[in-house]
């Protein structure tokens, strides 16, 4: 027989062995290939090989054989299992010889034996245990654990109570139900106690927890010290963050029930819900009151707060200091926010800050309600009076305001004045600052600037110069010159804008004019909205005819540049030269465009014209969709019939529909399609081509195989191939081929079992050539050794023929 060589790698395979150390199965599973020396499979069938292994790559020591094995063998593969024992893998270096019958020379070279071999020796590594501890555990010297189910770690602690836990440290003690220790000298003597480290903590009530720090105490049930030193927890559901200090006396207390102290020293709760969050000294005595920090503050009324600052104190109920220093908020609910010896005197008064060095220079609040919220000597006296800043004002009105300034007095009712000089306002009217302004009207507003005039109800000035507002809640926010005359006109500003529809709205810009009823222009100048609810953004001799139309900007100096919406309900987004005049039609931008039909769309371009109702053109350049619901895009593209969709390419000629409702799309340079984000897996037509080229490159393919030929070509004569129709399509067009519910059992590739990819059939059909080419040959040969023994027959009877006629029986032979 030729002589064999073995082309394929050693495979070791072990199963684990179970935490109950079963025994390691003495198997090694190994697959093999065998050719001829030229590299040709082996015929099929059974082949006695030996396998050795030795502990030298070449010559050595044999360490074991398996004698002869026979092992079947189909298109050169086998699998043999090798029953090497452990012992043999003693080592780290082993080789395996292979020797394949009828030769006597061992295969060269011998195969490396790595790794998974050596997975022997877990089935024998000393030590290797596992399992459940059902008793209590100590580990580490000098413990004392009496308690049932405890647990204890480090060195010289106790845990004598149920399920109790010392996880480290010394010296520590957990002595009831549940309670748990870690530090030095700790103690857990509280049912579910808990104390997380530090040294000498005590947690003695129940469900109480430290979580750390020095000489800290939790006394009352659920209590809690997050660290620190020497602070103490004894208000039931009490808790301290942590601060204190290095003796008691420097230490923080929560001694109210579900009182708080986050952190700081020498801070005291002392009452139901008081919380202190840190600082130094201060005093939370009554119930809910609240010290953000600060020093030497005290918040002795109801549910008052201190945010921080320096002995200031609350002591009406609900009331508020901030911050600052000697602060008082001495009545109901009164708020000082910070500053320096301001008073809030008034129930519900607030003082924002400012004041002074002496209590002469504070602001004071003495009205109910009554508010300052900043400056020097300030005073209202009255309900609900305000001053915002500023220095000697007086709020004597009760709702009256002054927001800032010198020396500003307001006597009326809910008059207000924010600043300036020489301004004048009317009842409840207000004047922001600015000089010789006038808001006369009932509510009118200025709010500040030179020679403003509000003059009738509810009407607004912001500021500027030379501005009216004379229309009903009319307003004009600021610039010169403006003037807002309809009802609830408004100008926001610029020069010489006139707002006069009802509703009507000039932001700024120059010269602009609205006359429809909640008309608006934006800005720019010289832009006209005459329709009711028209509006233009911006621009520059844009109009706005049509009601709800909208010109969003653009046009320009010359008359040819306006853009136009006179549809109503149309939109022109800007650009110049545009029109949009059919009902709800629309002109993105671009120039000279038009939207003439009833919800025709540009989105842009130049040239481009949307005729046909509920066209679209998005772009571009001389495109035109005249027909209902069509679409147009791209270059010189005519989609001219209903619902046809059209795109051309820059070849610089037209290119239209044909019927309705057809999807058109002209691409010279080729198109691409892909279907995910890398670009590696898709279809492309190439410039001039009829026919999609599907991505095949095997760079971007993976767990590549090699198919059975003449199993594929088995499975190909199973198919059923069939003549149909698609019933989307007419019965007279018929197509011939296999259904997707015959192929998917039959070859499982492809997404699912009701489709049928373009590329899955052609792999199929190549395989099963493949397939039906090895057979043939296959029959080939065969049919070659059938003629060489019909020519080895025929010679033979030959002979028998010529021997029979020299010996006289021919006539026998004849028979």
């Amino acid at each position: 027989m030729k002589r064999l060589t073995i082309l394929f790698s050693l495979g070791l395979f072990l199963s684990f062995p179970s935490t109950l150390w079963a025994a390691v199965p003495q198997l090694v599973n190994f697959q093999g290939k065998l050719t001829t020396p030229s590299g040709d499979t082996v015929a099929p069938g059974s082949y006695n090989v030996t396998f050795r292994i030795w502990d030298a790559a070449v010559a050595g020591t044999e360490l074991w054989s398996s004698g002869v094995q026979a092992v079947n063998v189909t298109q050169g593969l086998f699998n043999t299992l090798l029953t090497a024992p452990e012992a043999v893998f003693n080592g780290d270096l082993r080789w395996l010889g292979i020797t394949v019958a009828p030769d006597v020379t061992e295969l060269s070279p011998r195969t490396r034996v790595v790794s998974v071999g050596f997975s022997y020796r877990v089935g024998s590594v000393d030590g290797a245990s596992g399992g459940t501890i059902t008793s209590k555990v100590s580990i580490g010297p000098g413990h004392t654990n009496t308690g049932p189910h405890a647990f204890v770690v480090g060195e010289n602690n106790t845990a004598s109570g149920d399920h109790a836990t010392v996880c480290g440290g010394r010296f520590n003690v957990a002595s009831s139900f549940d309670a748990f220790v870690a530090g030095f000298g700790d103690t857990a003597s509280g049912n579910s106690s808990t104390v997380g480290g530090g040294a000498l903590n005590v947690a003695s009530a129940q469900l109480t927890t430290i979580a750390g720090g020095n000489a800290n105490r939790a006394t009352a049930d659920f209590a809690t010290v997050g660290g620190g030193s020497f602070n103490k927890a004894r208000g039931q559901l009490s808790f301290i963050g942590g601060g204190g200090g290095s003796n008691s006396a420097d230490s923080n207390a929560a001694l109210g029930d579900w009182s708080t102290v986050s952190g700081g020293r020498r801070n005291i709760a002392s009452n139901y819900f008081a919380t202190i969050s840190g600082g130094d000294g201060n005093t939370a005595s009554s119930s809910t009151a609240t010290i953000g920090g600060g020093n030497g503050n005290f918040a002795s009324g109801f549910s008052t707060t201190i945010g921080g600052g320096f002995v200031n104190i609350a002591s009406g109920d609900f009331a508020t200091v901030s911050g600052g220093s000697g602060n008082f908020a001495d009545d109901t609910a009164a708020i000082v926010a910070g500053g320096l010896n301001n008073r809030a005197h008034g129930r519900y008064s607030v003082v924002s800050g400012g004041g002074g060095a002496t209590p002469a220079d504070s602001n004071s609040a003495l009205g109910d309600w009554s508010a300052v919220s900043g400056g020097q000597r300030n005073v209202t006296n009255s309900f609900f009076a305000t001053i915002g800043g500023g220095s000697q004002n007086t709020a004597s009105g009760n709702y009256s305001t002054v927001s800032g300034g010198f020396g500003n007095t307001t006597s009326v009712l809910s008059g207000t004045v924010s600043g300036g000089t020489l301004n004048s306002a009317g009842q409840e009217a207000t004047v922001g600052g600015g000089r010789i302004n006038t808001a006369g009207g009932i509510n009118a507003t200025v709010g500040g600037g030179l020679n403003n005039t509000a003059s009738n109800g509810v009407t607004t000035v912001g500021g500027g110069i030379n501005n009216i507002a004379s229309g009903n809640r009319a307003t004009v926010g600021g610039g010169s010159d403006n003037t807002a005359s309809g009802s609830a006109a408004t100008v926001g500003g610029g020069t010489s804008n006139l707002a006069e529809g009802y509703g009507s709205a000039v932001s700024g810009g120059n010269t602009n004019f609205v006359s429809g009823d909640a008309a608006t222009v934006g800005g720019g100048a010289d832009n006209v909205a005459t329709g009711d609810s028209s509006t233009v953004g911006g621009g520059v001799g844009n109009k706005a005819r049509g009601r709800f139309a909208v010109v969003g900007g653009g046009g320009g100096a010359g008359a040819g540049d306006t853009n136009s919406a006179i549809g109503n309900s149309s939109t022109i987004a800007g650009g110049r030269g545009n029109l949009s005049s059919g009902l709800l039609s629309t002109v993105g931008g671009g120039f000279f465009n038009i939207a003439s039909a009833e919800r025709a769309t540009v989105g842009g371009g130049a040239g481009d014209t949307a005729s046909g109702f509920s066209s679209t053109v998005p772009g571009g350049s001389g495109n035109k969709a005249s027909g209902s619901n069509s679409l147009a895009a791209g270059s010189r593209a005519k989609a001219i019939h209903d619902g046809a969709f059209v795109w051309a390419d820059g070849s610089g000629a037209d290119f239209a529909s044909t019927v309705a409702n057809q999807f058109s799309a002209r691409a010279a340079g080729g198109t691409r399609i892909y279907s995910n984000v890398g670009l590696t897996a898709g279809v492309t037509l190439a410039a001039g081509a009829s026919a999609w080229v599907a991505v095949s490159d095997s760079n971007l393919k993976r767990n590549i195989r090699t198919l059975d030929g003449k199993e594929m070509l088995e499975k190909v004569l199973q198919l059923p191939i069939k003549r149909w129709s698609y019933k989307a399509q007419d019965p007279s067009i018929e197509h011939i081929g296999p259904m997707a519910q015959d192929f998917y059992p039959l070859f499982q590739v492809g997404d699912n079992e009701k489709t049928i990819s373009t590329i899955d059939p052609s792999g199929i059909a190549l395989a099963a050539i493949q397939g039906l080419y090895k057979m043939l040959q296959e029959q080939k040969a065969e049919n070659k050794e059938l003629k060489a023994q019909i020519s080895e027959l025929r010679e033979l009877v030959q002979k028998l023929l010529t021997e029979g006629r020299e010996s006289g029986n021919s006539a026998s032979l004849n028979r």
